[in-house]
């Protein structure tokens, strides 16, 4: 056993045994980005991106004011949302809000689902969300993850379970919630070869403002 699954499965016994713990992760530490998440390129490659627009009792439910929501399109049109919302402590009350959840609360209900790898920096394959979400006789692809602490996980449970282990042993709970979705206007296969290739750019310049 590794010890990066050794520490996973130690962080989720802890995780079901452990009663003061919200307590003592509300004494862990705010991790600050490294630049604000509005300093993100407006313009990635092919896509040109424009801000889209969040009520403050949006961003209330969503329980941090570090978000970006951004809609790209490229030079055919075709549109990319990428949302991005950041902890800089996560605790009851302020913690990712996983479009498990979400997305079904505004009308939109899966209809596939399933993890898929995808290349990160340093040449490694990390695995991420993918779902097929329909609403109305519409369809669009949702991709997503969080990153916690430098690591890159489509587990809910997994993430619980870090945020366990590293506010024990790194007095750390930040995080964030990545998403990017499309909606699927001529062909699945289309709308993903899209997504992946708008991820592939853009993804080393969020990198670039989440700490590690």
């Amino acid at each position: 056993m590794t010890a990066g699954w050794r520490h996973y499965w130690i962080a989720t016994a802890l995780l079901a045994v452990t009663t003061p713990l919200p307590r003592y992760i509300g004494s862990t530490e705010p991790v600050l980005l490294r630049q604000p998440l509005s300093e993100f390129g407006y313009d990635i490659g092919q896509w040109r991106g424009r801000d889209q627009y969040l009520s403050d009792e949006t961003r209330a439910v969503l329980g941090t004011s570090d978000i970006l929501l951004r809609e790209y399109v490229d030079g055919d049109g075709q549109p990319i949302d990428l949302y991005v919302s950041y902890f800089p402590r996560q605790q009851r009350g302020e913690i990712s809000h996983s479009p498990k959840n979400c997305l079904p609360g505004a009308g939109w209900q899966p209809r596939e689902a399933r993890t898929v790898p995808y290349p990160v920096a340093g040449g490694e394959t990390k695995m991420i969300n993918e779902i097929i979400y329909e609403r109305a006789g519409r369809t669009q692809l949702v991709y997503y993850w969080f990153r916690e602490r430098g690591r890159v996980l489509a587990s809910e449970f997994a993430v619980k379970g870090y945020l366990v282990w590293d506010a024990l042993t790194r007095r750390r709970t930040d995080g964030a919630l990545l998403r990017v979705s499309a909606p699927i206007v001529d062909s699945e296969e289309a709308t993903r070869a899209r997504c992946m290739a708008f991820m592939r750019v853009a993804l080393p310049g969020l990198d670039d403002l989440l700490p590690n």
